[in-house]
């Protein structure tokens, strides 16, 4: 038990480390992403599924609507 919580700890901590080299690359802060707020409602691996199937629905949408405007 002790060994999976340390390895925990261990991934948390560079999870962070890589959320900030990140953000200080890109001026992003990936936290504040409208998606963040939407993976932590998801508890399984199907609902982070369902989440991106959602975010690429919305893309695909946006993109013909923006071929649309352009024509």
């Amino acid at each position: 038990m002790m060994a999976a919580s340390s390895k925990s700890s261990v991934f948390e901590s560079k999870f962070q480390s890589a959320l900030e080299e990140y953000e200080k690359k890109t001026g992003i802060n990936l936290a504040e992403h409208p998606l963040a707020s939407r993976f932590e409602s998801c508890n399984s691996a199907d609902s982070i599924m369902e989440a991106l199937k959602e975010q690429e629905r919305s893309f695909r949408e946006f993109r013909e609507c923006d071929k649309k405007t352009i024509a």
